[in-house]
């Protein structure tokens, strides 16, 4: 919690619902150094809800919440030695509470009541959001039965890489070039979301002991930027970033696999920025592909 900061800020992609590339100028920094603001988007709480209008802050080191833009979303905040609490000025409920450590306030987002916090809105496009970010796969598909034999399995569970492949592709505009990054994605998707009935546990679980996390995720084919990060000398006034096409995850690291539309290639990386709302597949990807 920030009462000198004017708006909400995050120093990390991986933790943004969304993202919009922004070229927002610099922030100061305590140790007179500054952090760019790369874009603007907003932070999960859940499937449903999320906080908006979070500018991404390259260097930015913490997560901070700007009282200015929760008391604009019709709440008050009162800061006492140990604690800060957001009150809706409505129903006079408390709906968000910051315990201090040492000399910062930390928000405690478990303390969030069924009232939920005024500047944690719904987002309408959540839901299908998310359904395109998992392959568009169905409930059946998801809580996929293990009652037959593995043979007749093995032939639903190609059939099901093949649909979700087929939609993400339709669904994207990308060329059918690139429908191994498809089935490579779907494949990706399906062992962190489908259940295995019998016992009640998804792939990745079954193999790392633990449930996975799924806010890296990203729309198959949407439009991105991918960092130059030193792959090539720039000049004073070149881009320092590349429109790509995002299509899919790293089987070896944490990063994505994008086409880059500027050398026209396919590479990975970790530095990159979403624009969801998009699916602009140049003619040159399309070209190539083909």
């Amino acid at each position: 919690m920030d009462s000198s900061c004017s708006k909400h800020m995050n120093g990390s992609t991986n933790d943004l619902l969304s993202l919009k590339a922004l070229q927002g100028g610099s922030v100061s920094f305590g140790n007179r150094k500054k952090g760019y603001i790369m874009g603007v988007g907003r932070i999960e709480k859940s499937l449903t809800h999320s906080i908006e209008n979070v500018y991404y802050v390259k260097g930015l080191k913490y997560s901070l919440l700007s009282v200015s833009q929760i008391c604009d979303k019709g709440n008050k905040v009162e800061f006492v030695s140990k604690i800060c609490t957001v009150r809706n000025l409505v129903t006079g409920e408390v709906v968000l509470v910051a315990k201090r450590y040492k000399n910062i306030y930390v928000a405690d987002f478990e303390s969030l009541q069924n009232g939920d916090l005024s500047c944690l809105s719904d987002v309408d496009d959540d839901v299908e959001l998310w359904h395109r970010r998992l392959g568009h796969a169905s409930f059946m598909l998801l809580n996929n039965s293990k009652n037959t034999s593995t043979k007749r399995c093995r032939r639903e569970e190609n059939r099901t890489l093949e649909d979700m492949a087929r939609t993400m592709l339709i669904d994207s505009g990308v060329a059918k070039g690139f429908w191994a990054e498809a089935v490579n994605t779907a494949c990706y998707l399906v062992n962190r979301c489908m259940i295995r009935s019998l016992l009640n546990k998804i792939p990745y679980e079954l193999l790392n002991g633990r449930k996975p996390k799924l806010t890296h995720l990203r729309t198959f084919g949407c439009k991105c930027f991918v960092l130059n990060n030193g792959k090539e000398p720039l000049g004073k006034f070149d881009a320092k970033s590349d429109e790509g096409i995002f299509l899919g995850y790293s089987s070896q690291s944490k990063a994505y696999k994008v086409y880059n539309k500027r050398p026209q290639c396919v590479e990975e990386s970790i530095q990159v920025i979403f624009d969801e709302a998009q699916h602009p597949l140049g003619k040159a990807a399309h070209d190539k592909a083909d």
